[in-house]
């Protein structure tokens, strides 16, 4: 996904994790902030009929919402080694 603001600007796409560390566990809640904007990630349960039938739109947006939320849910899960 490339992340485009007007007038036709075209930004590099760097998403950071938030509040999750580095690893993940399976349904994990976290949000992705844009490296270069600050915005986050976000979603909304509106879906297109027409022009792309059940597909959602994302977008940036600037401040914590629980539409920018994201749950670990597909993946490779190694288990963690607690005992260190």
């Amino acid at each position: 996904m490339k992340v485009a603001a007007l007038p036709f600007v075209c930004i590099p796409n760097f998403w950071q994790p938030r509040g999750g560390g580095m690893a993940w566990t399976k349904d994990q809640r976290i949000r992705l902030q844009h490296v270069d904007t600050g915005v986050y990630l976000h979603s909304h349960n509106k879906k297109y009929s027409r022009i792309a039938g059940g597909q959602q739109e994302v977008c940036g947006v600037q401040d914590k919402r629980a539409d920018n939320v994201w749950l670990a849910a597909e993946g490779v899960y190694l288990p963690v080694n607690e005992s260190k």
